[in-house]
């Protein structure tokens, strides 16, 4: 868990890039797919309109080997529950 650990940006970059190469390596017909959770700081940055440092990071290498991210983090802030 990139965030709870607090890795750097490259860090986060470098496992992620890790991680699919490997799979595009070993098993090229095989996709991945991501998906983030998210904790209570990582809500909190998101509510302020940021992107947490974990999430951009891995999203800017899914990019980069053309593969997709649905993105469901923002799902939480949508709206407020009724009360």
């Amino acid at each position: 868990d990139d965030q709870d650990a607090r890795h750097t940006r490259r860090g986060c970059i470098i496992g992620m890039e890790g991680i699919i190469r490997q799979v595009k390596t070993k098993q090229p017909l095989c996709d991945v797919v991501v998906t983030h959770f998210v904790n209570p700081g990582m809500l909190k940055q998101i509510q302020g309109g940021k992107t947490p440092v974990s999430i951009e990071a891995h999203e800017d290498v899914l990019k980069h080997y053309r593969r997709h991210c649905t993105s469901r983090v923002r799902w939480p802030t949508a709206s407020k529950p009724a009360r």
